[in-house]
């Protein structure tokens, strides 16, 4: 069972806090179970004391980094049978079973 259903990685850029935003305002009573992640707490904090609230959970992973990418992506959304994998010389983004 994931921990999330959501993750908005990259949440500090430009359409990230847009959806951020939009998760927010129309599923903040729901069930659905997300987070924001990105590289820098500082601006992850920023937008989300912008457009969410302290109750939105922050995640700080690097997708240029693949250990720290891996873990952070089986501990928190996958962790069944699906593993994602970013390609970080070309910017594909893989996923496998």
């Amino acid at each position: 069972m994931r921990k999330y259903d959501l993750v908005v990685w990259g949440a500090t850029s430009f359409t990230g806090k847009l959806v951020t935003e939009y998760l927010f305002n129309k599923h903040r009573s729901s069930k659905i179970k997300w987070a924001i992640a990105g590289r820098n707490l500082d601006k992850l904090e920023k937008v989300r004391s912008q457009v969410a609230d302290e109750n939105i959970p922050i995640f700080i992973a690097d997708s240029f980094d693949e250990k720290s990418t891996r873990e952070f992506l089986m501990s928190h959304i996958f962790q069944d049978k699906y593993i994602y994998h970013h390609h970080w010389k070309s910017g594909d983004f893989v996923f496998m079973d």
